[in-house]
């Protein structure tokens, strides 16, 4: 199309008018000197499960999520604020190889031990992430509570990221969002569900502070206890319940 049209050409998507750029010069204008016209669609699983925009991979760009991104860079996800957390990922690959070799021992006698691999690895990689983040293990063969409570919160978990990788159609064409009625209701249910879930990890540490050992959730309440949020209303509580729900690098 850009041999016919010419490097800058423009197209409806929906009701979305969207401007296609196939020229490098011009693309790096846009991203440098034109950039504010640059922003996030305004995603309905942002809106409802990442609290009205507050989750940093899904927030629009502007004050908020520049703001959000420096503390990000500079004081979460650094390479001291990592290597702090080692320890938590090198447990949970010891537990996850324990219980591949536990499960080889166990049908030894049959010959032949079929395992999920992928599923394996998704539980390996959750756990990190949860026990990084608040000291959690809800996946696998030997979560860090009860066995119902595990699962209830491992579905919650599985099922708030599943919600954030659907393409509905009104995020394209939002006058059909009524088409949509169950899966938002559906939605709305999991992101009560999931935030009852962590006020109850924000409190608890609020409340083992000086334990020894620390998760990104303590960080996070030092960070924003007596810091100014910009382009936000939701307040310092509200932004560390969003930010936890990011999944730290592992």
């Amino acid at each position: 199309m850009a041999e016919v049209l010419g490097p800058v050409f423009a197209m409806k998507l929906g009701s979305y008018k969207v401007l296609i750029i196939s020229s490098q010069e011009v693309a790096k204008e846009c991203y440098t000197i034109h950039d504010k016209v640059i922003d996030r669609i305004d995603l309905t699983a942002s809106k409802i499960l990442g609290y009205d925009g507050s989750f940093l991979t899904f927030s629009p760009c502007g004050p908020y999520w520049k703001g959000m991104r420096k503390i990000a860079t500079s004081e979460l996800f650094s390479t001291a604020t990592i290597d702090k957390f080692k320890g938590s990922r090198e447990r949970e690959v010891d537990m996850a190889f324990k219980d591949l070799y536990m499960r080889w021992e166990g049908g030894a006698k049959k010959g032949v031990v079929l395992v999920d691999m992928k599923r394996a690895l998704q539980d390996l990689v959750a756990n990190m992430s949860l026990m990084m983040i608040a000291g959690k293990r809800y996946f696998g063969a030997a979560p860090n509570c009860e066995a119902g409570e595990a699962r209830r919160y491992g579905k919650l978990i599985q099922d708030y990221f599943d919600y954030f990788g659907l393409y509905l159609l009104s995020d394209v064409i939002p006058s059909l969002g009524w088409l949509e009625w169950k899966i938002k209701r559906d939605m709305k249910r999991t992101a009560k569900e999931l935030d009852e879930v962590v006020e109850s990890w924000v409190e608890e540490h609020k409340k083992r502070r000086d334990e020894c050992e620390k998760h990104y959730l303590d960080l996070l309440i030092e960070i924003f206890k007596n810091r100014e949020i910009p382009g936000t209303t939701h307040g310092a509580h509200t932004t560390t319940k969003a930010i936890c729900l990011v999944r730290p690098p592992s």
